[in-house]
């Protein structure tokens, strides 16, 4: 990923309570070990991630956000990519390893 991407994330239903989106969408879970997963924006639309998450791995999504890196640096110290495993032409799903300010 480079400075400029777009991450795409897509919401759980749970995460969008009376429809409005909570901030738990943009967290990782303790079994998530700190990692978080996003499509690159810059290799991916935000349809096509939808349509790969909803239809092809059979996951549930009510939409998709996209976040900036000063948007994660603001919230958090500093992340690292990582590709996840190929799944499609456009490389897969990221994870970001996040590193929480102290």
């Amino acid at each position: 990923m480079k400075a400029d991407s777009i991450l795409l994330r897509q919401v759980h239903p749970n995460f969008f309570p009376g429809g409005q989106l909570s901030s738990q969408a943009f967290f990782p879970f303790p079994k998530d070990k700190g990692k978080l997963s996003v499509y690159d924006g810059l290799l991916i639309s935000p349809a096509q991630s939808f349509e790969h998450y909803t239809r092809k791995q059979g996951l549930e999504s009510v939409g998709v956000w996209g976040i900036n890196d000063a948007e994660v640096i603001r919230v958090f110290m500093a992340y690292t990519s990582q590709t996840g495993q190929p799944r499609a032409p456009w490389l897969g799903p990221r994870s970001i390893e996040l590193y929480p300010k102290k």
